[in-house]
């Protein structure tokens, strides 16, 4: 059962280079961040409670939500804007030898 458990990891943590690289088409870097906290807030909001994972102490909330701050509103923006301007460089790259 673990190794089923490895490979849907590997196999959706790999893939989420390719969704960021297409939903770029219509999504800005923001929205990205923004959709992917929903889909897991809500998510673990489901599987918090049957895996037993207990809510934490009231005194450590405040750095948990600190810590999941300073993380996450540097990461993700930034991968999914270079993955914007990788893409928009390959676009002029492609214009540029088309003459």
């Amino acid at each position: 059962m673990n190794r089923i458990y490895i490979a849907l990891t590997v196999i959706l943590w790999a893939s989420a280079y390719v969704a960021i690289r297409i939903s770029l088409k219509g999504y800005s870097p923001f929205e990205l961040a923004l959709f992917r906290y929903i889909i897991a807030s809500i998510t673990m909001g489901i599987l918090a409670p049957i895996v037993g994972i207990r809510i934490p102490d009231r005194k450590d909330l405040f750095y948990i939500i600190l810590t999941g701050i300073a993380n996450s509103s540097w990461r993700f923006p930034k991968l999914s804007k270079k993955e914007h301007l990788t893409k928009r460089s390959q676009l002029n790259d492609h214009n540029k030898t088309s003459y």
